[in-house]
């Protein structure tokens, strides 16, 4: 199967230690990415999971993941990544992964993250289109978060 990628950067005012940490830190990973609830396992093979919706017994959204890369504060992967939504499945099967890139600019941090496994079929025309704007309102809310990292 034929896919596609998404790759977007931002720069963020802090460094690639504590960038690393707002990803894997639950507090943070709600504050960034407006998830409801957020658990993660941070070490090498443990898990990441976030949901959305305001009933913790049915989320509307939910994204977990295994960490099958972690290596502080250069990069994390997520694989074996699985979506689910409360509206159903998705209309097509896919092998999702994400992977977050932390390099040092100045006193700051360049984050980029790669979201691959999306089917080039055009099926999945509505959920690469959903990703696309959903990673533009994730860097956002990095940015918004490391503005205010205390809130």
């Amino acid at each position: 199967m034929t896919t596609r990628a998404i790759t977007r950067s931002i720069e963020l005012p802090a460094p690639p230690a504590t960038v690393f940490g707002w990803l894997v830190t639950p507090r943070a990973i709600c504050r960034w990415w407006g998830a409801e609830r957020a658990l993660v396992i941070p070490e090498l093979g443990g898990y990441w999971m976030a949901a959305w919706g305001a009933s913790p017994d049915a989320p509307d959204y939910v994204t977990a993941a295994r960490l099958t890369r972690y290596d502080p504060p250069n990069r994390l992967a997520l694989g074996e990544t699985r979506y689910a939504a409360r509206a159903g499945p998705l209309p097509f099967a896919m092998v999702m992964t994400i992977e977050f890139r932390l390099e040092p600019v100045g006193p700051g941090t360049r984050l980029t993250v790669v979201q691959d496994g999306i089917p080039a079929d055009s099926i999945a025309d509505e959920y690469h289109a959903a990703c696309l704007q959903g990673w533009t309102d994730t860097l956002a809310g990095l940015s918004r978060l490391a503005d205010d990292p205390s809130g």
